[in-house]
């Protein structure tokens, strides 16, 4: 068997560095990892928006999608698909409006225009 040749190989070491203007709204903590043996950022920021509720109808199960996705019309009819409906919550971010949440107001009246007929 014929060993596979090795070569020396001499590597040299870059510094890198992330520069970014960051708004005097956002909170920056930095932590000591001593399991992975390194610094930790955490970057966090307050983002304007709206919460809304809605209804997400799904094919109950997997057997239930393969029938809706492969199954023929005429074969539906006689195989109905079961559906269920589950809760989610959605949220309408808007990250270019600067405000500070923490002034003790809830935040500004945004006026805009939907075309999502459920978003009206």
């Amino acid at each position: 068997m014929k060993m596979p040749s090795v070569e020396q190989v001499e590597l040299t070491f870059k510094q890198f560095c992330i520069a970014q203007h960051i708004s005097e709204a956002v909170d920056i903590k930095a932590y000591y990892d001593i399991v992975y043996d390194s610094m930790l950022i955490e970057i966090r920021r307050h983002v304007a928006g709206r919460s809304r509720s809605i209804t997400v109808s799904m094919p109950d199960g997997w057997l239930e999608a393969v029938k809706e996705r492969w199954l023929p019309k005429r074969l539906l009819k006689r195989f109905p698909v079961k559906y269920r409906d589950t809760e989610a919550e959605v949220f309408a971010a808007y990250p270019e409006l600067h405000i500070d949440p923490l002034r003790g107001r809830k935040g500004p009246m945004v006026y805009h225009t939907s075309v999502h007929k459920d978003w009206q």
